[in-house]
């Protein structure tokens, strides 16, 4: 309904839950009309909007991805080797669905690298494995283009 929110504005908050039930799990909470700070752990930063019709789109300027594993974005040890790929371009931003989709440019480079640091194929295709070896997954990261209002160059990633 109309006016129901102050601002046109919203938030995505993604998560990693450390379990999983064919009944859902929960990947984060979406927030209308702003944003909630009880979520953040550092300064909200907000990404460049790319696209007005219909769909949220945002610039990514690269992807990272991390071997061995992690819970956040900060390697856990020096054993995590972080390999960038370096690609250019808008994707479309989906909270109603569990998918992520790359750039079509990127599938050669994310799919050999992720033989390299896996030792197997890359595939969308339902596996069975150990918690351990889940926990030892690549983590993938996605820098997104910043909007310019929210660029702080004094931020410490390591806070």
């Amino acid at each position: 309904s109309a006016g129901a929110i102050d601002e046109k504005k919203f938030s995505l908050c993604f998560s990693r839950q450390t379990t999983a039930s064919r009944k859902g799990t929960e990947a984060g909470v979406m927030t209308l009309g702003g944003f909630d700070t009880r979520l953040q752990k550092t300064p909200m930063v907000y990404a460049n909007h790319q696209w007005s019709y219909k769909y949220f789109g945002v610039h990514i300027k690269a992807v990272y991805i991390r071997s061995n594993g992690g819970e956040s974005a900060l390697p856990d040890s020096d054993e995590q080797v972080v390999h960038k790929l370096d690609v250019s371009g808008g994707i479309m931003i989906d909270s109603g669905t569990t998918d992520t989709y790359l750039p079509l440019k990127l599938q050669h480079k994310f799919e050999a690298l992720w033989r390299e640091i896996t030792g197997a194929p890359y595939s969308n295709d339902e596996v069975e494995i150990s918690h351990e070896d889940l926990l030892a997954l690549p983590t993938v990261l996605f820098q997104l283009e910043a909007h310019a209002d929210s660029i702080n160059e004094e931020l410490d990633p390591k806070k």
